[in-house]
């Protein structure tokens, strides 16, 4: 038996019947993802160099024959995906095609692969920026700077919501900030479509949690109750508080997810003035405002 042959033999067997593993939730099922390297081509797209990855796809820089153009283009980790992770993937696609704002990542092209020949893929729009983190540890955690950046990512978080998707993983490593400052979000990989659905639908499956803990909602982290947009602001409000303190509300490091979950629901985060004595008044207080022009949660809408 020859390598390959052994590796789609284990494949199969590494899924049950409903197409769905352990390692599915992991994001890291199937066998290793594609050799693509500088120079190679995947369709219309010619490799540039890699420039991320996560557990479910490897997201490489690549140039766009026809039409002319620098894209992102996300690539499905595993050479034999599970019915799953195909799933998934163009799920991403087809929430993606119906948002159209400036604060979400725009996707051009989709392809559910071909076979072993040709893995599948999203082209998107490359944005070229820094992660969220970095951005805000550049300008020292500046009240001003975190503001407008929720304020922004609030209302792109609303677009969604307004078409019934919710992300249901919004935290600081799928938030890239443009290098016109406008922050995008990525990696609509775990989000779902909550209107039109049965309640059913929109449940997660039994003791699969979705999601970062750390920026989770009690109700999320337990997985038992339906995912709606408030989990987003939630996910939204830790990013502020880590933003302006450097340190999450509760932290659940080197938790289990039993405790983590216990912690999210159970422990109250000290308040922002304890931690940042100088943050305005106002804005520790939960009042201030968004700028003028942009909409979404003000900050007396994001518990703390």
């Amino acid at each position: 038996m020859t390598p390959e042959q052994h590796a789609r033999i284990a494949a199969v067997f590494r899924h049950d019947a409903s197409g769905f593993s352990a390692l599915d939730a992991l994001g890291v099922g199937g066998t290793p993802g594609p050799a693509l390297e500088l120079g190679s081509k995947l369709g219309d797209f010619h490799i540039v160099k890699r420039i991320g990855e996560g557990g479910m796809a490897i997201v490489m820089e690549a140039a766009q024959s026809h039409p002319r153009r620098a894209v992102a283009l996300r690539v499905l980790r595993a050479n034999f995906p599970s019915k799953e992770q195909r799933e998934r993937f163009r799920r991403e696609a087809d929430i993606l095609a119906q948002l159209d704002h400036p604060g979400i990542a725009r996707v051009y092209s989709a392809s559910g692969g071909d076979g072993d020949r040709e893995p599948p893929w999203l082209s998107m729009e490359l944005i070229h920026g820094v992660g969220f983190d970095e951005f805000v540890q550049q300008r020292s955690r500046d009240p001003g700077v975190v503001a407008n950046l929720l304020s922004a990512l609030a209302d792109a978080a609303d677009h969604a919501h307004q078409r019934g998707v919710v992300h249901r993983d919004l935290k600081p490593s799928n938030i890239l900030v443009g290098l016109d400052g406008t922050p995008r979000i990525l990696d609509y990989g775990v989000s779902h479509v909550v209107a039109n659905e049965p309640l059913d639908a929109r449940m997660t499956r039994t003791g699969q949690v979705i999601g970062t803990l750390a920026y989770m909602s009690p109700e999320q982290a337990e997985g038992k109750s339906a995912v709606d947009g408030r989990a987003d602001i939630y996910a939204l409000g830790v990013i502020l508080y880590e933003a302006l303190t450097g340190v999450l509300p509760v932290d659940v490091r080197d938790c289990s997810i039993a405790e983590a979950t216990r912690r999210i629901a159970d422990r109250k985060p000290r308040r922002l003035k304890t931690l940042r004595p100088a943050l305005d008044d106002d804005f520790a207080s939960g009042q201030s405002q968004a700028p003028a022009g942009q909409v979404g949660p003000s900050a007396n809408e994001i518990t703390l």
